[in-house]
């Protein structure tokens, strides 16, 4: 089931993008409320934001590549690389979300790019919690299996939100 939910939704995520980039070809982009900061601020908003970005693409690949096209449970180097890779996006997912929390708290407009980034961040907590929860013999063999449906969700969701949040950040379209 979740094999097919995926697909489609990553299907659906895609196809809604490259919609949105021919549609809104020639549109004008927002305005850029910028607060003035010094370099190293800017460089570690911009260091965490790509961290994160090459994160969920890189968690992305590795976890869905065995569901989705070998239809397998993750094992073997693809496991190894998902587990380094979780750990350097918690990590960096810190960092991002609190440097860029204040341009996504109440300016107005940008309401897609605002959800994207919230969802995403909310959706990463449920998601490390039950990777952590799973380490520990608190769940039985079934109960097991139902917080590792909890993580691959959350994960669909935080990869599909960090993929709209990059495309609005670079297209830097006010929507």
């Amino acid at each position: 089931m979740f094999r097919e939910v995926a697909i489609a939704v990553l299907a659906i995520t895609g196809v809604g993008i490259v919609l949105h980039a021919l549609i809104s070809r020639g549109a004008k982009t927002g305005l850029q409320h910028r607060a003035t900061s010094c370099a190293w601020v800017r460089l570690v908003r911009g260091g965490a934001a790509v961290v994160v970005l090459a994160c969920v693409l890189g968690l992305a690949t590795t976890g869905l590549y065995s569901r989705l096209v070998l239809d397998t449970a993750l094992t073997g180097y693809l496991l190894i690389a998902h587990v380094s890779l979780g750990g350097a996006f918690v990590a960096a997912l810190a960092v991002f979300a609190v440097t860029r929390a204040w341009e996504h708290w109440d300016p107005p407009g940008r309401w897609v790019r605002k959800t994207a980034f919230w969802l995403m961040v909310i959706a990463a907590i449920p998601m490390v919690l039950a990777v952590l929860l799973n380490m520990f013999p608190l769940f039985g063999t079934e109960w097991q299996g139902y917080v590792v449906e909890i993580h691959r969700t959350c994960g669909l969701i935080c990869t599909i939100c960090g993929v709209i949040w990059g495309y609005l950040s670079v297209r830097r379209v006010n929507t």
